[in-house]
């Protein structure tokens, strides 16, 4: 990665198996679909060690971008999914409620984890689990809760980045405990 990249120069692919066979890795090359420019489903071969140096690890950090609209429903599925058991009641959010005012999209820092989205094959319908962190105010403790979340939207444009926006949408770190 370059320093003057920004979000927008990186796709987002995923390993699939070699047409008209069943393995992921054949003759040390690996598919790997993702959409173009064109919003085409593309499946291009790339060697081993480009897939190694590329591969997204567990607890990388990512940034998904969001319509500001979508934020408290995000929330409360957060709140209400069986796997964040561990939050009991309590409830978090923003720092504070006027903080995306003027906003249409913010960028929310969160990490993602090595988890099977195995009801999908396609692209357009994948997701993938990531952690968001809640912070403790006035502490460094933080606890972390479980999303899926698309992959894509619906205009096939991706959710994630791997960077940060350079320009002045609002990136929020983490969620604070209300």
């Amino acid at each position: 990665m370059h320093p003057d990249n920004t979000s927008d120069d990186f796709t987002i692919g995923l390993p699939c198996k070699h047409e008209g066979s069943n393995t992921y890795l054949k003759h040390g090359h690996h598919a790997v679909k993702y959409y173009d420019s064109n919003h085409e489903t593309v499946v291009q071969n790339v060697d081993f060690l480009f897939v190694s140096q590329c591969m997204l690890m567990e607890g990388s950090e990512l940034y998904v971008r969001l319509p500001v609209d979508d934020m408290q429903r995000m929330l409360h599925h957060i709140h209400n999914a069986p796997q964040n058991d561990h939050i009991g009641n309590r409830r978090f959010g923003l720092d504070a409620d006027d903080m995306l005012d003027g906003q249409t999209h913010v960028f929310i820092k969160c990490f993602y984890t090595l988890y099977p989205d195995k009801h999908t094959n396609t692209l357009q319908h994948k997701k993938i689990r990531v952690l968001f962190s809640i912070h403790e105010t006035d502490t460094e403790e933080c606890t972390f809760v479980v999303q899926d979340m698309h992959l894509f939207n619906s205009e096939f444009i991706c959710n994630f980045h791997v960077m940060p926006p350079k320009d002045d949408t609002q990136v929020l770190l983490h969620f604070v405990w209300k």
